[in-house]
């Protein structure tokens, strides 16, 4: 594995990247381009990915039609769940081909896909033609390996691009070609700048006569969820969302755009999204059978600046407390914040997460998460700069322990009635990468054992 990494490093970019095409061409050929017979649906973005595929899944699904789904979190094919035998947001070549091969044998109609700029850099999605592809939102992410903001955005960008690219190869019989995008995003412009068939913009804030858009009006966010209407050119309807936060009414919006683009009707659309309980490491919430249990825990994949300020922000306003420094440790309605940073991943992100947190939570507990080849104190202590200038103290209103599981117990030890612990980097994720170990992990399993623990020791 360290060979491996050197050899990487090492090797120049073009070569690399020559290497992942080679082999994205060969996986398609050996597999005979199975995407040719299914309407691919691709989603990109910073945030919001895994959620919205599992959304638009869902009413397709609802709408009886046959669904292949692959994201972060998930694979299903035509209603039977698989296991994900990946760590990436987007599956390698071969792996990516042989699922729409199996897709195409239980007679699939639409594959729903979750695409990283790592994939669309690396040709992992070559021989995939899109049908619809949706923007969710950018933000300052991955950096370590596009090493700009551009070329990050450009990444993104090329799925956009290859909805107007004729394919020779691949014989697919012509069908719409849907932009979906996120008119809020102050990226929608160069986004709606790729030539499509179709395009349907969605947002809460702005409304173009240009396009097609999908709004949300009246929102109003819950402890368990968040009520909307959803407004289309073919009428409005009322929405209950059962995962939390307004940045899941965008993730919800971009489902209901896709599928009224597709002609789906609006009671498909508002069954489907609500029928969609939670996604695993997205705002969920630990619970124990303990009713001494009188504050919240969750556990979030966030782990961008955007991403991390939208969750606090959302709780923030779901609990409608002020920000409490002045009565710390014992004041109700505290948001406590878990979190670190990735080693050997985008270092300038780093300080700003810290800024976020120091914003809006009550309390940050800074650890470990994924620190891979880098020393874990040196990350935090990048993440503290950040909170250092917006008036962090340690040990006042943030603290530094490294060992993650003893982060979380603290966070849950210090919980009082209102309370909400949220546990934000690692979501789903089954593993702690340290060094050249992949430790068996699970956010979620150490936070239900802590409450519960914590809970007995208050006897």
């Amino acid at each position: 594995m360290k060979l491996l990494n050197i050899l990487r490093k090492v090797t120049p970019r073009f070569i690399n990247l020559l290497w992942h095409k080679v082999n994205a061409i060969l996986a398609a050929f050996i597999y005979r381009f199975p995407a040719k017979n299914l309407k691919v649906i691709g989603v990109t973005g910073t945030d919001g990915k895994t959620t919205t595929c599992n959304f638009i899944a869902s009413i397709l699904e609802v709408a009886q039609k046959k669904v292949g789904l692959a994201t972060t979190v998930n694979l299903r094919i035509a209603g039977k769940e698989k296991e994900m035998k990946s760590d990436l947001t987007t599956v390698g070549p071969f792996q990516m081909q042989k699922i729409l091969s199996q897709m195409v044998k239980e007679k699939v109609e639409y594959a729903v896909i979750e695409v990283s700029s790592h994939a669309i850099a690396q040709s992992r999605i070559w021989g995939i033609e899109f049908n619809v592809v949706v923007f969710t939102n950018l933000s300052l992410e991955h950096l370590d390996y596009h090493k700009t903001y551009a070329h990050y955005k450009r990444d993104k960008g090329r799925l956009f691009q290859s909805l107007r690219r004729v394919s020779f190869i691949i014989p697919k019989k012509h069908t719409r070609k849907i932009s979906v995008v996120n008119i809020d995003d102050k990226e929608a412009p160069y986004f709606l700048s790729f030539k499509a068939d179709k395009y349907v913009c969605f947002g809460i804030s702005k409304n173009l006569k240009k396009y097609n858009v999908i709004k949300a009006i009246n929102i109003n966010l819950k402890d368990r969820g968040t009520e909307f209407t959803l407004v289309t050119p073919d009428g409005d309807i009322a929405l209950h969302l059962n995962i939390p936060g307004k940045f899941n009414v965008y993730n919800a919006l971009a489902a209901a755009s896709v599928t009224w683009a597709l002609d789906f009707g609006l009671e498909a659309i508002r069954k489907g999204i609500e029928d969609v309980k939670g996604i695993p490491g997205r705002m969920e919430e630990i619970k124990t059978d303990d009713s001494r249990q009188n504050f919240r825990v969750l556990v979030d994949f966030a782990h961008t600046p955007q991403a991390i300020r939208e969750v606090l922000e959302s709780l923030r306003k779901i609990f409608q407390a002020p920000r409490d420094t002045k009565n710390y440790p014992t004041g109700q309605g505290r948001i406590i914040a878990v979190f670190g940073s990735a080693g050997d991943r985008d270092r300038k992100k780093r300080p700003e997460m810290g800024k976020v947190a120091g914003k809006i939570a009550d309390m940050v507990i800074l650890t470990t998460d994924d620190p891979r080849q880098e020393n874990p104190a040196k990350i935090v202590q990048d993440i503290a700069k950040g909170l250092k200038e917006v008036g962090g103290r340690e040990n006042t209103n943030y603290l530094i322990i490294l060992d993650r599981k003893e982060a979380i117990k603290e966070a849950i030890r210090e919980a009082r009635e209102g309370d909400v612990v949220v546990i934000m980097g690692i979501g789903h994720h089954r593993a702690l990468y340290v060094k050249d170990k992949k430790i068996p992990w699970d956010d979620r399993e150490v936070a239900r054992e802590a409450t519960e623990e914590i809970l007995k020791d208050r006897d």
